[in-house]
């Protein structure tokens, strides 16, 4: 498997790369790459995870940039042209199609257009050869096939229309600011990708086809084929569909480029739709060049190293207290042609001038004095653990992964680089990146001398922040003052516990056969479920849960709860201090988390088997010897007061908020989160007696441990550090019951956008059926009444760019079944939509021979995504958690799936629609823009 090499370096991931092959070249062996006569650029990477699926990309370098003045829009356009009606495929009859040959549009058939690029996907099923012909085949009409139906045009400019009325929202404003500062007064700023609308409106078809033939030439296109395909059938087919003579001469695209900034600037975004306070600083900068040699590859880890230093850096300062809210510095890619360098700080309005200094300060720091010894050596570790997980030899990548990476070598010129090579080009030359190695590449690539300033924010507060020149002088000032180095002492630790508990005993085994698993009771009561990994990659997963949670906690305990877990995980364990345990479990690869949720406990843990005595110790530390950090609690909650207090309630989130209370009941578990109740309610005393109640015993607890059952090592840690946990009675009954909730209406007219956002709440308190059937079927039932809705309200009528369907049952705390039904659109298109999907689930119901071709789809659709779930044990842990919590245990469900899903009727559906959704009377919420204050008068039964 091989991974690309980012030559930007994002700085929330190690970006390293997969193993592939033994070769020394900077292209993988098993990539096979070339070149049509025509010039189109062909890759194929043959894949086996998941099995029987490849993903297709039709890559094209050109966009909205290359657009005439009379083009603008039309790049998307034609791609969203691309679906109504090709050579092969008339009218819609490529989506029915693939929707027949369970293809789900959004997920496996998509596309996107911007500037300078415009991306197809599909990703299908591959076993039959014909199938994948007929993949390629679609391409092909993509590249060259579009019919362009002056009809479909019409029908389609509505689509085009109602996504940019759905792209309209409360950040606008300060999005089109920090955009137009990016693209700096370049081709970039005339060419928005959705374009002018007037254009999209009454442009004629010979401007759409202009753009077509001039900008689809196969010398700007790449084809690419990653999955579980046969590559020499590919390369036929890539003949036989792609090897054609264009139309016209190969286009030159200009080289728009974004010029950097000359000198600092300022621009301020304050109005009543801003929940936050942002100062951004934006610096322009050259991308660096890719990564083909060793050399190229020391200046990459190097840069990466930087990235992870500055992140571990601002992670530690947030627990000095800093006045500021948040903080960050990062650099990375920008559309393919910049980096850009962002230095963000979230403000506290009570703060603002504080705020900023200090965070000028420590940016000035890190540029002053740059890193500890310590610090560097702690990312180091990390990074060699990341890069030692990837060079498992088993491991598996899912194809869409290494689509990513191939992205990257037809946009950046970055080849895909195997792990062997990386590993040795990291062996050699980690060790000579020092201290002042890390010092230079940081104050050589985050330089902000020509920074653009960026303030935004909501208009109550605008006249308390600093002016312009005073925060230009804020950050000059700091270039002068007396700064001290950074430091950081820990508490060195040798070992997690000072001995190993008592190991419990084995009471019971049961083989689950189904699931291919076996279960053991344990002496304290808990449930221990192995299942031996589909893939063998040398790690163990734990995951374990109990029925409790929030919702089994007194009232005055629930704020304190929602917190626990976290003030717990970052107060450190057993006299450790959090950063004493963080140093001790660098470059180990076991990690484990606590969580809360509203009605269960659980915990989620993982290690490599080099490293899984650690990872049951870690388990059996936090779990038994849990403490508080009053420093950590009470920054917590300062910060949490102060953000309830400081976020500007915007009509938008205070619909959400009051819409969440009508269909939940308004109780303790939905009362907003204000300043006063954390204040009075948010306790520090509180913290260890709700986790012990979480946590104390585990008697009650299935624990699901993704293992070789054979490994007796494996169970020798079960037995002692899970068999070893308290044992107890513990309440796991619920005490907070949800209210019954009448079907009622919220209708505002004060929306901060110029649409309306319109949702449809179908609720019922019943749970009809077991589990797992009944949420395939709410799966095929939602997704038959999306395709329907989409049919109608965006094909044919034009009114909406998309429409969510949802649906979700449970029996916790009390049973309810909730469909969802949402859009946007605009304001005078409400009423008519809301008739139209009233008549199709009337019509749904009545005639259930009306949708049965859907519902097949949806089927094919459903066996295809559950084919790939079977091949991850991610789903195996998560089916059998939520079976065993919720009471059915079945397990020959997955089995039968197809049997039981083909099982389905529409007729069923058509029943399961009548119970659900037309003998319940729906919440209706509907936020319409701001009205004038004469219309708002009209409007008394506004709520």
């Amino acid at each position: 498997m091989v991974r690309t090499i980012y030559v930007t370096c994002l700085w929330l991931a190690l970006l390293l790369f997969a193993q592939v092959s033994l070769a020394q070249s900077p292209y993988d062996k098993q990539l096979i790459k070339g070149k049509l006569e025509n010039g189109l650029t062909y890759y194929i990477y043959p894949n086996h995870f998941p099995k029987g699926e490849a993903v297709y990309r039709l890559f094209l370098k050109s966009g909205s940039n290359v657009e005439a003045d009379s083009q603008r829009g039309l790049a998307h356009f034609l791609e969203h042209m691309a679906f109504n009606g090709t050579t092969h495929f008339p009218k819609d009859g490529m989506v029915k199609f693939l929707e027949n040959k369970g293809a789900k549009f959004g997920k496996d058939l998509n596309a996107h257009t911007s500037y300078n690029e415009t991306v197809y996907k599909l990703q299908l099923p591959s076993k039959d050869s014909a199938m994948v012909s007929k993949t390629m085949t679609i391409l092909a009409d993509w590249a060259h096939g579009m019919r362009l139906d002056s009809a479909e045009i019409e029908k389609e400019r509505g689509v085009v229309l109602s996504e940019w009325l759905a792209r309209r929202g409360p950040s606008e404003e300060a999005q089109e600011a920090f955009l137009s500062i990016l693209l700096n007064h370049s081709r970039f700023a005339e060419r928005k990708t959705i374009g002018d609308t007037a254009i999209i409106r009454h442009f004629k078809r010979e401007a759409l086809q202009a753009y077509y033939q001039q900008w689809y030439h196969p010398s700007l296109m790449a084809v690419a084929v990653v999955g579980d395909v046969d590559p020499q059938l590919i390369i036929k087919l890539l003949h036989e569909k792609f090897d054609y003579k264009p139309t016209m001469k190969k286009p030159v695209v200009p080289d728009y480029s974004i010029s950097d900034y000359k000198a600092p600037g300022f621009k301020r975004v304050f109005n009543s739709h801003e929940q936050k306070i942002e100062l951004s600083l934006l610096q322009l900068a050259d991308s660096p060049p890719p990564v083909k040699r060793k050399d190229d590859y020391r200046s990459y880890l190097t840069r990466s190293l930087v990235q992870m230093l500055i992140k571990r850096r601002f992670s530690d300062l947030a627990f000095a207290r800093p006045p500021y809210v948040r903080a960050s510095l990062q650099r990375s890619r920008f559309l393919n042609t910049k980096d850009v360098i962002m230095a963000t700080v979230e403000i506290n309005p009570e703060k603002p001038v504080a705020s900023i200094r200090v965070f000028a300060e420590q940016l000035e720091q890190m540029r002053r004095y740059g890193f500890t010894q310590n610090e560097i050596e702690t990312v180091k570790k990390s990074y060699a653990l990341a890069l030692r997980q990837k060079m498992k030899p088993d491991r598996l990548i899912p194809s869409a992964s290494i689509m990513d990476d191939i992205y990257a070598d037809f946009y950046r010129d970055q080849p895909l680089i195997s792990t062997k090579v990386e590993n040795n080009w990291f062996q050699s030359c980690s060790s000579g990146i020092d201290s002042l190695a890390l010092f230079r590449a940081f104050r050589q690539a985050y330089q902000l001398d020509n920074a653009q300033y960026l303030l935004t924010g909501y208009q109550q507060v605008a006249d308390s922040m600093p002016a312009n020149n005073e925060i230009k002088q804020l950050f000059d000032r700091v270039k002068q003052a007396p700064i001290q180095a950074y430091e950081k002492h820990t508490q060195h630790i040798d070992r997690l516990l000072d001995a190993a508990p008592q190991s419990g005993s084995l009471t019971d085994t049961v083989q689950m056969t189904p699931l291919q698993a076996m279960q053991m009771t344990l002496s304290n009561g808990a449930t221990v479920i192995f299942r031996k990994p589909l893939q063998n990659d040398g790690k163990v997963t734990v995951s374990g849960f109990r029925k409790g949670g929030l919702y089994t906690f007194k009232e005055s305990d629930y704020v304190s709860g929602l917190f626990a877990t976290n003030v717990i995980a970052l107060s450190g364990a057993g006299g450790f201090s959090r950063e004493s345990l963080s140093q001790f479990l660098t470059g180990n690869s076991a990690s484990v988390r606590f969580l809360i949720d509203k009605t269960r406990t659980g915990i989620a843990g993982s290690a490599d088997l080099a490293d899984m005595k650690t990872l049951f110790e870690l388990i059996y530390l936090k779990w038994t010897a849990p403490q508080v950090d009053d420093s950590v609690f009470s920054l917590m909650k300062q910060k949490a007061v102060e953000n309830a207090r400081n976020t500007n309630q915007t009509p938008s989130s205070l619909f959400r908020r009051d819409l969440n209370a009508l269909v939940n009941g308004r109780n303790y578990t939905t009362q907003p989160l204000t300043d006063t109740l954390l204040q009075n309610q948010l306790q520090s005393d509180r913290m260890l007696p709700i986790f012990s109640r979480a946590f104390g015993t585990a008697t009650g607890f299935t624990f699901i441990v993704t293992a070789d059952p054979a490994n007796e090592t494996v169970k020798k840690l079960v037995l002692q550090y899970l068999g070893g946990l308290p044992s107890g009675h513990s309440d796991t009954t619920y005490r907070y019951v949800r209210p019954k909730s009448e079907p009622d209406s919220l209708v505002r007219y004060n929306g901060d956008s110029p649409k309306a956002t319109v949702s449809l709440i179908f609720q019922q308190d019943q749970f009809l059926g077991s589990y797992n059937p009944l949420n395939m079927k709410l799966e095929m039932l939602t997704a038959v009444l999306r395709m329907k809705l989409l049919k109608k309200l965006r094909e044919e009528m034009g009114m909406v760019y998309s429409v969510g369907v949802s649906g979700s049952a449970t029996p916790y705390p009390t049973p309810l079944t909730r469909i969802t039904i949402s859009f946007n659109s605009k304001p005078t298109d409400v009423t008519t939509l809301l008739k139209s999907i009233q008549h199709i689930l009337t019509e749904m119901a009545a005639q259930p021979a009306t949708f049965e071709n859907e519902l097949a789809d949806v089927k094919k659709n459903l066996l295809k995504e559950m084919e790939a779930d079977k091949q991850r044990d991610a789903f195996w842990t998560g089916y059998i958690r939520n079976s065993i919590f919720n009471h059915d245990t079945d397990w020959n469900f997955v089995n039968r799936y197809t049997e039981l899903a083909e099982a389905v009727s529409a007729a069923d559906m058509a029943q399961m629609l009548t119970a659900y959704m037309l003998e319940t009377t729906p919440f209706h919420a509907i936020l319409y823009p701001q009205k004038s204050g004469e219309e708002q008068e009209n409007n008394t039964e506004n709520k």
